[in-house]
């Protein structure tokens, strides 16, 4: 083991090395995932958001999606290196994940000047669950967790620093990371404001950084306002786009709604008062579950051991402003349990990796304190985890639904671009090439309630049902039964499987068009 530890500790001293050896095992993670996927329902989005800007540019973007820059992006790759569209977003994506874990590296060194830790830190980057579980799906997230560390690395440097260049890069990083996340406003507005805490500073000296951090965006809020005012059609347009009252109105009156269907159906009479209250607190608990569930338990175990042994956090300047970060999307992710009333762990990533930066010092230290005179069997056994681990990362839990691609090119094959089908599963227009404007079609993802009632389902030709293969019957129970449709083709992969449908008496004048995008 003596050999083993010269050569990890001449793999330290070589950091150009580890940041390279670091980016090549994220690029390679990334391509095993990739392939024989099958796109994620998201990617429809952005598909035909990419295709639009081909075909028709800018304003038939904006009519498909309202925060276009990823796709556009995708659009530009392909047509850039003449490739396909989903090969392009695969790529970006790919390189995002690739960078990421080398970003983090360098978040960590500047913040504790602690080069020991490094490879700790990085293998925590690389094995993050939460972290890996999306490189096969097309997301725009990617961007945003990529550009959002960054910003906060030129913030670091700048609090160090307090150069104009650093500060402009910090604008320039998380200008980025709004162009594919909108929340990305809250650190525009709320990282800056840490400024007048941190450090030992007068406040002179504090406003006067806070304006050099915050002076592209004071401009560009400047010049709006001015041309808004020399343009009413403009003001009045912005007007027309800003959003009124009417969703927050939305969302408190599902949150009332949702309090008093608690009180009516759950709660007793003598409870019903506290329906709000406990809502609230179910709403707050499932965040805190997801955000430990994204952080990972393994984390938090050597995290409890490593504060037992005495190896705490070193609040320096830079993780007090990573702590201040945390705050502030902890912020914006209780704010949007309570409105929308669901979370799901790919929100959570961002914060999860600040977590992981503050907890990996620790880590990191405890480490460092027991490795010397560990014997060869511990040394062994944490790094065949860390090789589970990997392997576990390149190799997929559940078997993806290919079968959808295979549905997808036998509709290719047996109809035509204006056949009428009904699908339950928005990727079949893209694998059945139908993703463009003026195909006829349903996409409905509650089977239940368009099965239970089939007189809509009349109008077309095929239905095609992607299901699990213990609920086919039940969901296509009502078709067998009215006799309109009957089973003609089924693709099976693993538990999911796509079942298509016939009718022989379609009523095409009462075809219903598509909305690809829901």
């Amino acid at each position: 083991m003596k050999s083993t530890d010269l050569q990890i500790g001449n793999l330290l001293n070589n950091e150009k090395l580890l940041y390279l050896l670091l980016i090549s095992i994220s690029a390679a993670f990334s391509v095993a995932n990739i392939q024989g996927s099958v796109i994620n329902r998201d990617a429809i989005v952005y598909l035909s958001t990419a295709e639009a800007f081909l075909q028709g540019g800018l304003s038939a973007t904006l009519q498909i999606y309202g925060w276009p820059a990823y796709a556009i992006l995708g659009a530009l790759l392909s047509k850039t290196l003449n490739i396909s569209i989903e090969n392009s977003f695969y790529l970006i994506n790919s390189i995002f994940y690739a960078v990421i874990p080398a970003v983090f590296l360098k978040l960590y060194t500047t913040a504790t000047n602690n080069r020991h830790g490094l490879l700790i830190a990085a293998l925590a980057s690389l094995l993050l669950p939460a972290f890996n579980g999306y490189r096969e799906m097309i997301i725009r997230d990617v961007g945003y967790w990529l550009f959002s560390l960054l910003a906060l690395l030129y913030f670091f440097q700048f609090i160090r620093t307090q150069k104009t260049s650093h500060a402009l890069q910090w604008q320039l990083a998380i200008a980025a990371a709004f162009m594919f996340r909108s929340e990305a406003i809250a650190w525009i507005i709320g990282l800056p404001l840490c400024l007048f805490w941190v450090g030992n500073f007068t406040l002179s000296a504090r406003l006067k950084s806070w304006l050099t951090c915050t002076s592209i965006y004071i401009c560009a809020l400047i010049a709006a306002c001015v041309f808004l005012l020399i343009n009413d059609a403009a003001l009045e347009t912005l007007l027309k786009k800003i959003p009124s009252t009417e969703a927050f109105t939305n969302s408190l009156y599902s949150l009332k709604t949702a309090q008093e269907n608690m009180a009516t159906y759950v709660l007793n009479p003598f409870s019903k008062e506290y329906a709000p209250f406990i809502l609230n607190v179910g709403l707050i608990a499932h965040l805190i579950h997801t955000l430990l569930l994204a952080v990972s338990w393994p984390y938090l175990v050597f995290t409890f051991i490593a504060i037992r042994k005495n190896a705490n956090i070193e609040w320096t300047d830079e993780n007090k402003i990573a702590l201040w970060a945390i705050a502030i999307n902890l912020a914006m992710l209780t704010t949007f349990v309570l409105a929308q009333q669901f979370m799901i762990e790919r929100y959570t990533v961002l914060t999860a990796l600040l977590i992981l930066l503050l907890i990996s010092q620790p880590i990191s230290d405890w480490t460092e304190s027991i490795w010397p005179n560990a014997s060869a069997w511990i040394k062994s056994g944490l790094v065949f985890i860390a090789i589970v681990l990997m392997v576990d990362i390149v190799t997929t839990k559940n078997p993806p639904p290919t079968n959808l691609i295979s549905a997808g090119e036998w509709l290719k094959q047996n109809t035509t671009p204006h056949t009428p089908v009904a699908l339950s599963d928005n990727r079949l227009l893209h694998y059945s090439g139908r993703l463009r404007e003026g195909v006829t079609c349903l996409i409905d993802r509650d089977l239940r309630i368009s099965l239970a009632s089939t007189d809509k389902l009349k109008a077309y030709a095929y239905l095609v049902i992607q299901t699990k293969q213990k609920s086919l019957q039940q969901d296509t129970m009502h078709l067998v039964q009215e006799g309109v449709f009957h089973e003609i083709k089924t693709f099976k992969r693993g538990k999911s499987v796509t079942v298509i449908f016939k009718n022989e008496t379609p009523q095409i004048e009462q075809v219903v068009s598509c909305n690809p995008y829901r």
